[in-house]
């Protein structure tokens, strides 16, 4: 195994092998810089893409929502690097994983969660081989000592049983909140967009016309009942906001700074408000509850 920085520019591979970056990191500071640093000192050639560095600090379960809605869009191959690591530097392990024909590293704390099952589960093994780490690993900072150098040797093809044993119980996460109580969908706020909306837990809502909506379905061979888009109302129990009446295609389909209900991109319940932030109006934080109410 090279050293770290011995790998020549353009010998790296450039067939797919991309990786992706998921951080609650922000921007202000040079620490996903660093990490693209490491990486491209053990593979110049590999495709490096944001995904986001506006992760909640620490939201562990943000995280694994948004990375599971991102995987299917990229091609196969592609490095998940996902750092969300409020136990950095504690006991908790660092893993890499593969399922799909994808492969994700982080932190063994639930981040991947979403995205494995998503995929039909897959491989874990435990990133214990120094070979793949930085010679010097701080108790701060996996994401550049540990993870960066793991998913840069997996861009180049390393097998993934070269970088430790398998762990056959990695952490995993409880399922976002989504019941059913008679005429009540609940479920909770699972993220808070740059703009201000609102995406809940409340999926597989689809439109099956222009005026209907095929809601969740009720069993494993049954499908959800078919309802009118205007014969349902949303709230947010903890807002003092009215119930919202109906769901709708699009913000240009009410005025401005109209708050309203939609199916979002991923087919769940959110709440936006036209030109404005529904979060700053509502007081939306992640975790609160919100129904979905069949008239």
């Amino acid at each position: 195994m090279p050293p770290l920085g011995a790998v020549k520019r353009g010998q790296g591979r450039s067939d797919g092998h991309m990786i992706t970056i998921l951080t609650d990191f922000g921007m202000l500071d040079p620490y996903v810089g660093i990490m693209k640093g490491v990486i491209l000192g053990i593979n110049p050639a590999t495709p490096i893409v944001d995904l986001t560095h506006a992760v909640g600090r620490q939201a562990i379960k943000q995280g694994a929502w948004l990375l599971a809605g991102a995987v299917n869009y990229f091609p196969p191959q592609t490095v998940f690097l996902g750092v969300v690591d409020p136990g950095v530097g504690s006991a908790r392990r660092a893993i890499a994983a593969e399922a799909g024909g994808y492969f994700f590293v982080g932190p063994d704390n639930g981040l991947f969660t979403y995205a494995l099952q998503s995929l039909g589960g897959g491989r874990v093994v435990e990133l214990s081989e120094p070979s793949f780490r930085l010679p010097q690993v701080s108790y701060s900072f996996h994401g550049r000592d540990i993870f960066a150098p793991a998913a840069a040797y997996l861009s180049l093809g390393t097998p993934l049983e070269a970088f430790g044993e398998a762990v056959e119980d990695s952490v995993g996460l409880p399922p976002p909140i989504l019941n059913r109580e008679g005429n009540v969908l609940r479920g909770e706020i699972v993220h808070l967009d740059g703009f201000g909306n609102i995406e809940s837990s409340i999926g597989r809502v689809r439109w099956q016309s222009a005026e209907m909506l095929e809601l969740p379905p009720e069993g494993p061979d049954m499908p959800g009942p078919v309802v009118s888009a205007r014969g349902v109302s949303v709230r947010l129990p903890k807002a003092t906001q009215q119930p919202l009446q109906g769901l709708w295609h699009s913000y240009g389909e009410v005025g401005e700074g109209a708050l309203f209900a939609l199916i979002g991109s991923r087919e769940t319940i959110e709440i936006g408000r036209n030109r404005a932030s529904a979060a700053a109006l509502t007081g939306a934080q992640l975790g609160d509850p919100v129904e979905l109410i069949l008239e």
